[in-house]
């Protein structure tokens, strides 16, 4: 499984979380917020178009956390910090 496929189908099985996602190119980087398998930009504008895909194939994912949703970005609650993508295939494949 790809991996941007896996982070949203991870947040469709656990909607009480969000995942927080810092991506980067050898241009760009960017901080990605993946919820209930929809994805919202933090540092690039969001299209209105939920299909246009924000997700680019070079991207390399360089930290992944795990958030309790509701997100409040006043006080976020962090559930696991620096999380692997091969920890998160573990907890879909065992939860």
């Amino acid at each position: 499984m790809d991996p941007y496929t896996l982070l949203c189908q991870y947040s469709l099985r656990f909607p009480q979380e969000l995942l927080w996602i810092e991506v980067s190119t050898v241009t760009r980087e960017d901080l990605l917020l993946i919820y209930k398998g929809q994805t919202s930009s933090l540092m690039q504008g969001t299209p209105a178009d939920e299909y246009v895909s924000l997700w680019d194939p070079d991207y390399q994912i360089k930290r992944i956390d795990r958030i309790k949703a509701p997100y409040n970005p006043n006080q976020p609650v962090i559930l696991e910090s620096g999380i692997t993508l091969e920890r998160l295939a573990e907890r879909l494949k065992t939860v």
